[in-house]
This record gives C-alpha cells, structure tokens and sequence, in this order.
C-alpha cells in the first residue's frame, strides 16, 4: 500500500469532499453548505489536502483530507495572518496512525514556512497525532457556568422540594441583582441586535483583548463568521455607553441557546467595567427568559478568568486542547504560555 498526498482541487474534488466530511462530522445544513461558507464568502479561501492510496495497477482512491483556514490575529496589537487546521477526516477503512501523520505533517509542511504560527483544536484521539507532528500543547479550552436559574437547576435534582427553595433563592438573587445591576450600570444600554455596530474595529482596538494573542476582530470577520454561518443562528448583544449626543460601543457579545443553556461564542469588552456590564446583561436577558444558566468556554488570560469568578462563574471542566507549531524559535514562548491567549468557542473552525 501507498500514499500519496496532494492539494485539493475544489471544481474536481467537491463530491469526495462532501462525501467524506458528511460521513464523518455533523452538520446541520450539509457540507457543501460549509464549504461554499469557507471558500467563497470567508476573506481568504481555504487551503486543503486530499491523501490518496495508490494500488500496484496505479488506480488512485481517495481516502483522506485536512484543511488549513486562514485567520487575521492579533499578536500583542500587531495584526498577522496565521492558519488553523481543521477538518482532519480519513476514511473508516484506512483509519490509523499513519495516514493521519501523512496529512499532518504535509499540511504543516505546506503551510508552516509561510505562517507566522498555526493552531488546532484537536479531538482527544488527534492529540498524539499533532504532538509527533511537531505541534506544542497551549493549554485546555475551560468550561465555565453561571447558575442563572436555581428552580430549574434545583428541580432536575429534587422535584417538589428543589423547585420551592430554587425558586426562593431565584427571587432574592434578582432582586439583590436588579438593585446591584441598576446602580453600576446607570448611563449604560443594552440591546439584542440584529447587526454588529460599526464601532465594532474601534471597539476591539481599544480592548482588553488587543493586549494578547487572539482573532483579529472587525465586521467583515464577525459578519462572515457569525451572521453568514450556515450552521448555527446566532444573537449579537451590543452594550453602549450613553453619551449627550451619541454612545459608545463598549462590548459587543455573540451567544446563543440551546438545551435551556446560554453558551456565550464571542465576546468583545473594553475593559473590566463593560465586561460587567455585557456579563449583567446576559443574565438580566436569561432571567427575563427562564435560561437555567449561561456558559462559556475559555482559554487564555488570568485577568479574564479572575473577572468570570467575580462575576459568579465557576470552573466546570477542562475541553478541547489547543495546539500551536511555528517556525519562529523566539515566538514559541509567548505562543506556548496560555495566559498570552484570549480564546473562545467561537475561535474553533467547523
């Protein structure tokens, strides 16, 4: 048996590529859907390989693929173009240490040179894959919740009983909160939005989140990687400081629900006082609408986390490992100290 790996070429290889993806992921509205999303309306179209087995008469099958998607980072305020690996599919048939290490390392190779960095969410069974391949570990994407609701929390572990205390405990959170809420957030609105502001660029220049290493943040990303996604709906909440004349953008916040569960994808705040003020505003929106409780998955920056805890989130459990691999020996240590990093669900290719 022999492989060989080769670019993909999407006019000749759509059909193997959906094939291959739809019989190994989960997807909502159809990989071609996906792949249209990513090439044509993404600001930098894909780069993907296919890996083929080549029998002794020379007949070629195709039986593997590894995209790399091209992001816009922020590296301590310098904007950059880096790659992350996503889409690692190999036929059931062939599954096995060494097609995997082919497309890893040939993709790497091929992408590598010409990066600053690369970085992957690589599933638990991948991990070993992307560390032969020369991929260091970052540090782990950490779950983290916010009981938004104790009737239900309480009443899935005791009916009767757990529905009548959650719910007392519901009434005097919100009032103690509402109070709280409504005297820290004087001169500050909030609203469910069906656009991001315009203000967004400004907005995320001038954030904490500038000041480390994550997606470059501006419109043209946030619409095609939100808005235009054809596999999740989402809802923007944009939270604006009043001024005389005008307001002021001060964190915009991408979510969504499911299951009774706010998951929080994106989040964008100038400093410790607006990430109050959008983290107050989920959970006033949540309360108004029965939400059990908000999530969010993170990795990155101990001031963030320090302002979750404050903010009545505790950790849950540990997620998807992040990788990196570069060829630049003087960034690897900044790239390998997770709290250089401010990463979010939202962050992960699909």
């Amino acid at each position: 048996m022999a492989y060989e790996l080769r670019e993909l070429v999407l006019s000749e290889d759509r059909d193997f590529l959906v094939d291959i993806l739809e019989s190994n992921l989960q997807f909502s509205n159809g990989a071609n859907n996906v792949i249209n999303w990513n090439n044509e309306k993404s600001r930098y179209p894909a780069q993907c390989m296919i890996l083929e087995n080549v029998s002794e008469n020379n007949k070629k099958e195709k039986i593997g693929n590894i995209c790399t998607f091209y992001r816009d980072f922020n590296y301590f305020g310098k904007r950059m173009k880096v790659g992350i690996f996503g889409n690692l599919v190999i036929d059931e048939k062939y599954r096995s240490l060494q097609p995997a290490l082919i497309l890893t390392k040939g993709n790497a190779k091929k992408s590598v040179d010409s990066l600053p960095f690369l970085y992957v969410f690589p599933n638990e069974k991948a991990i070993g894959v992307f560390k032969i391949s020369g991929f260091k570990i970052i540090g782990d994407l950490i779950r983290y919740a916010h009981i938004n609701s104790y009737n239900c929390f309480l009443g899935e572990r005791l009916p009767v009983i757990g529905n009548i205390a959650g719910s007392f405990i519901d009434l005097v959170k919100k009032i103690f909160f509402s109070i709280q809420y409504m005297i820290k957030a004087n001169n500050y609105t909030s609203r469910i939005e069906n656009t991001f502001s315009s203000s967004l660029k400004k907005l995320f220049k001038n954030s904490l989140l500038s000041e480390f290493i994550c997606n470059y943040r501006d419109n043209e990303y946030m619409n095609w990687r939100y808005i235009d996604n054809p596999e999740y709906d989402f809802q923007i909440l944009n939270c604006y400081r009043k001024k005389e004349k005008e307001e002021e953008l001060v964190a915009t916040c991408v979510f969504d629900v499911d299951k009774n569960v706010l998951f929080i994808r994106d989040l964008i705040f100038k400093d410790e006082k607006s990430f109050y003020i959008v983290i107050g505003a989920l959970k006033k929106w949540s309360t108004k609408n029965n939400i059990k409780s908000i999530s969010i998955r993170f990795m990155g920056a101990s001031i963030v986390k320090r302002l979750l805890k404050h903010n009545g989130f505790y950790e849950r459990e540990s997620g998807r490992v992040v990788v990196t691999k570069t060829n630049n020996k003087s960034m690897l240590a900044n790239l390998t100290d997770h709290n250089n990093w401010f990463i979010l669900d939202g962050d992960e290719d699909i």
